[in-house]
């Protein structure tokens, strides 16, 4: 079988060189393709990127390749023309055979310039490939990955460096520089979002603190997750109204988190709380958290969500580098986390994992972000230090 793989790839290099020798890039390019599968944070993550493209070539039509998951991440983005969904035959089939000829039959029938690929998977090049994309650039994390992009960064699975960094070191490749106050992540929504989200808060004086208890979905080993647990999320919740008077919570997040918000707001005081979880759709949490003092969350979309609208943001991080997953240009981020040593293994070889009681989560106290909590509060218009 490994000689088989070699074989593939040594024929697939040899094929790739010859249309790179026939192939140059336009450089105004009438129609790019940026495609990443990912979910709704990983995509908030990328819109640098699209604002870069269509700064740089303002005449072309931007299409983005992504899951219908994540898809909301980009409603009223002004700078894509379509969405192009990824998984219109069903999640995950665009890796099997059958999928990979739809979705690059999609692809082809729209005659692109230009892909941009902004996942790491050599499944994107491929898919850009045989799409008849003519200029193909990429993040790979092994060089003989290469074969079907024309140019590619190289990353490491096992580093640290910050994943919204390598979307902007990518289109260095294409000659674009994106200045530091336009690194910033970037979020949308229409005048409807806005008056929703006033019908459900009203008039309200106090001062509120987010609180988005859920996760995304589970992408590490089954007792290495990055939800806190429960109790502790009580307890913080508890303490939250007894030392600050003026603090209304306010509970954000999907229905899916619905009955673990329940059992934390069942001990609290109605009068200092409000419920959203389930209320409001996901380019309405726009304009919720644009109203809030700060955001605590897990890691998880909501984080980047914060990060767009300028709401401090105190996040809980377990099996993954803090470093790797901070939103650039975030007005103020506290991460909280301990330093163990199997975040190794979690955040980068999940598969690789040894058994463990998901101590990087279960030893972050109620105290420790509350002290977080207590330092954005009363440094509320400081940038953190990463």
């Amino acid at each position: 079988m490994n000689k088989l793989n070699c074989l593939f790839w040594l024929t697939a290099s040899l094929i790739e060189k010859k249309i790179k020798s026939i192939h140059r890039f336009n450089d105004l390019p009438k129609k790019i393709l940026v495609m990443r599968y990912g979910f709704l944070g990983d995509i908030l993550q990328t819109t640098p990127v699209l604002k870069a493209l269509c700064k740089k070539w303002p005449e072309a039509k931007i299409d983005y390749w992504v899951s219908n998951a994540a898809a909301p991440a980009l409603k009223n983005n002004p700078h894509i023309n379509t969405i192009i969904p990824a998984d219109t035959y069903g999640p995950i089939n665009y890796k099997k055979p059958w999928g990979i000829l739809k979705n690059a039959f999609l692809i082809r029938k729209e005659h692109y310039d230009l892909a941009v690929c902004l996942g790491s998977d050599p499944i994107y090049g491929l898919l850009a490939w045989l799409g008849g994309v003519k200029f193909r650039v990429g993040l790979i994390t092994d060089k003989r990955k290469s074969a079907f992009l024309t140019k590619w960064v190289e990353v490491t699975l096992d580093d640290r460096a910050n994943r919204q960094q390598r979307y902007l070191d990518l289109i260095k490749q294409l000659n674009i520089a994106v200045p530091d106050e336009e690194e910033k992540i970037e979020m949308f929504w229409s005048e409807d979002d806005v008056k929703k989200v006033d019908s459900l808060l009203g008039k309200e004086q106090n001062d509120l603190l987010a609180l988005f208890c859920g996760a995304g979905p589970p992408r590490f080993r089954p007792w290495a997750n990055r939800r806190w647990d429960t109790e502790r999320w009580k307890e913080l919740a508890q303490k939250i109204i007894q030392h600050y008077p003026n603090i209304k919570i306010l509970l954000i997040g999907a229905e899916q988190e619905a009955i673990i918000t329940q059992e934390i707001i069942s001990e609290l005081p109605r009068n200092k709380v409000i419920n959203l979880v389930g209320k409001t759709s996901f380019s309405q949490m726009g304009p919720v958290l644009k109203k809030c003092r700060v955001l605590v969350s897990n890691d998880s979309a909501p984080v980047f969500v914060a990060a767009a609208v300028d709401c401090p943001s105190v996040v809980i991080y377990g099996p993954e580098w803090p470093e790797r997953a901070m939103p650039i240009g975030a007005k103020n981020w506290q991460p909280v986390f301990v330093d163990i040593d199997c975040r190794e293994y979690c955040a980068s070889f999940p598969e690789k994992a040894p058994d463990c009681k998901n101590e990087c989560m279960s030893l972050i106290t109620v105290e420790m972000v509350l002290e977080k909590i207590d330092y954005v509060l009363h440094n509320g218009a400081k940038e953190s230090m990463v």
